[in-house]
């Protein structure tokens, strides 16, 4: 049985969903993501779907027990869906190679444990 994650924006506007089985769920330890917070269009549906995705990666920690780390650019770090995150606790980083020691520190920290 496939189990929903959390919905990803693509290109197209629409939502795309990440699915995963039960075996993948135990292994993936943590997940980064390109946050969904730069906005294009002032298109309410868009944005709507921009506050969705946002809403459902930030359930991620909560609903699933797994460390979630974003990446934005500076310039993205801002808006509705950017504050919704940081209120959620979801660390930010400009760059996908500080995400990556990030979740290397927070690997290291579970192994003190």
């Amino acid at each position: 049985m496939r189990e929903q994650v959390f919905p990803v924006p693509s290109k197209t506007k629409s939502l795309q969903t990440f699915t995963m089985n039960h075996r993948t769920k135990q292994r993936i330890a943590a997940i980064i993501t390109m946050a969904p917070v730069y906005i294009r269009s002032t298109d309410p549906a868009y944005i709507r779907e921009l506050l969705d995705a946002a809403e459902s990666l930030s359930d991620v920690p909560r609903k699933y027990g797994k460390p979630l780390i974003a990446t934005a650019m500076r310039g993205q770090m801002q808006g509705v869906a950017f504050e919704l995150m940081r209120e959620r606790g979801i660390p930010f980083y400009e760059f996908p190679e500080e995400a990556a020691r990030a979740m290397y520190g927070l690997y290291r920290y579970s192994r003190l444990q």
